[in-house]
Parts: C-alpha cells; sequence; structure tokens
C-alpha cells in the first residue's frame, strides 16, 4: 500500500470513528522479490531505512539497480471512561505483545 493511500485510508477511518485513536509504526518486511525466488542475505542493502512510522529493506535488483520493499503498521483502538475508570479496546490487536 502506498504512503498516501495510507494516510489517506486513516483520515477517513478517524472522520468515522472520532472516539478512536490511531498509531501508525515501522514494522519490518521481508523483501518481496518478482524476479527472482528469494533475496539472499548478499543481495540485501545495508542499512535499512528506519523511521518512526515505516521500515525499507532493499536489495541488488534484476531489471532495477535497487529494489525496496516498505512496511508500516496501523493500529487503532477505542477507550473512555466508565465510572471513573479508563479503559482502552484494542479490537485489531491479535495477540498480547503484538505492538499496538
Amino acid at each position: 500500500m502506498k504512503w498516501k493511500s495510507l494516510l489517506r485510508t486513516k483520515t477517513e477511518f478517524g472522520a468515522k470513528h472520532k472516539d478512536a485513536k490511531l498509531r501508525i509504526s515501522a514494522q519490518q518486511v521481508k523483501p518481496l522479490p518478482y524476479w527472482r525466488d528469494k533475496v539472499t542475505d548478499a543481495l540485501l542493502l545495508k542499512p535499512d531505512i528506519v523511521t518512526p512510522k515505516s521500515h525499507t529493506v532493499g536489495w541488488k535488483g534484476v531489471v532495477s539497480h535497487v529494489v525496496c520493499t516498505s512496511g508500516s503498521k496501523v493500529c487503532w483502538s477505542v477507550g473512555g471512561v466508565v465510572d471513573g475508570l479508563h479503559y482502552e479496546l484494542c479490537p485489531n490487536c491479535v495477540a498480547p505483545g503484538s505492538g499496538c
């Protein structure tokens, strides 16, 4: 998914669910080659480019000199206060420690 598309989706979701908190963070990904069966360690270009919101890996390509794959993770939660107690629900978190 392209970065602009991700931000547009975040904005649309936020407009529909005003009480939801959205977080975008970097997620390490594996290369997704289209001319090779796999990318070996010898083909990987270092260092990875990591920002707070994306993690990009690059490698030497077959047709292009450099090929990249980037990853981001979007987490959302809905929270509030009931009877003086704060709560947070995270419907898109699949397991404890999933990083949301």
